[in-house]
């Protein structure tokens, strides 16, 4: 179980570069106070944390409701994946409008662009920490239930002993 939970952690970690991602937020979020700062922080946290726990409870309730097997979402989620990466690969061409648009218009553009960026990955950083905290939740849970269970065992077994004790005492004693 914990090299699942470090294996998913590592693969997550790679694909959202938090340490990456500090150097944007820094300098999306340099005009704003430090409060501020660590408003914008707790709120993409909050946030992340809300949809982890929707999805978490609802969401095989909801695959299963709209009758999507898992295979296929892990597929389309697949190919939404290699969407993603031939995009940022060979980019997206759209000279016609990059033509149109001023100097003053790209770099707007290009600000609000790294601000979604910054958003997203301290979304996703947010939800992994809530994650790997219910995820070791549920292990502790687990664990503690099957070591429940054995003791109600032992303890089942123990009274069924005493009472074929007693059983055979009666017998004897006759």
């Amino acid at each position: 179980m914990l090299s699942i939970l470090v294996t998913q952690f590592v693969v997550l970690w790679a694909v959202i570069d938090p340490i990456g991602s500090v150097p944007v937020y820094l300098s999306q979020t340099q005009h704003l106070t430090a409060k501020q700062r660590r408003l914008v922080a707790l709120k993409a946290i909050a946030i992340s944390m809300g949809v982890l726990l929707f999805f978490l409870i609802a969401g095989q309730l909801l695959l299963e409701a709209m009758q999507i097997p898992l295979p296929a979402f892990q597929a389309a989620g697949g190919l939404v994946l290699l969407l993603f990466a031939l995009s940022m690969i060979f980019g997206e061409s759209k000279p016609e409008q990059e033509q149109k648009l001023g100097e003053a218009e790209l770099q707007k553009a290009e600000l609000t662009a790294k601000r979604q960026c910054l958003l997203r990955n301290v979304f996703i950083a947010g939800f992994i920490l809530v994650l790997l905290s219910l995820l070791i939740l549920r292990h502790q849970y687990v664990k503690r239930l099957k070591v429940q269970q054995e003791l109600s065992l032992q303890r089942e077994e123990n009274a069924d002993q005493k009472i074929n004790q007693m059983i055979k005492d009666y017998r004897l004693s006759r």
